[in-house]
C-alpha cells in the first residue's frame, strides 16, 4: 500500500496563524458586504421621491468604512511577515473584539503568545 503524504505547515509558522487567516477573511468580506449596503442605502435614498439627508450620510459613512477595513483585513493574510505586521495584525482582532466577542477574544489570546510574536520577529 502507498504512504499518504501529509501536508503540514512550515515549522515558522505558529499554530494560530490559520485561525487568524480565517479571521481575517471572514471580517474582510463582512466589511466589504457591508460597504455595498452602505451603497445601497445611498442610491435608495435618492431614488425617493424626497431624498434626506440622513440616509445619504449614514450609507455613505457604512459605504466608506466598509471599503477601508474591508481591504484591511482582506490585506492582513498576504503581509509580510515583519515586527510591524504583528503590530497590525493585533489591532484588526481588537478593531473586532466589539462585533465578534466569541471569535476575537480567543484569538486574541493566542495571538499574544510568544510562538505567534516569533513568527513575526516581533
Amino acid at each position: 500500500m502507498g504512504s499518504v503524504a501529509k501536508v503540514n505547515a512550515p515549522k515558522d509558522y505558529a499554530p494560530v496563524w490559520p485561525y487568524f487567516t480565517f479571521y481575517a477573511v471572514c471580517m474582510g468580506v463582512l466589511h466589504l458586504a457591508l460597504a455595498g449596503i452602505g451603497t445601497w442605502m445611498v442610491v435608495m435614498a435618492h431614488e425617493a421621491p424626497r431624498p434626506e439627508v440622513e440616509p445619504v450620510a449614514f450609507g455613505s459613512s457604512v459605504a466608506v468604512l466598509g471599503v477601508v477595513l474591508g481591504v484591511a483585513y482582506c490585506y492582513a493574510p498576504f503581509a509580510p511577515r515583519k515586527p510591524w505586521v504583528w503590530r497590525y495584525h493585533l489591532v484588526l482582532i481588537v478593531l473586532g473584539l466589539p462585533a465578534c466577542v466569541l471569535g476575537s477574544l480567543p484569538l486574541l489570546v493566542f495571538w499574544l503568545r510568544r510562538d505567534a510574536r516569533r513568527m513575526f520577529r516581533a
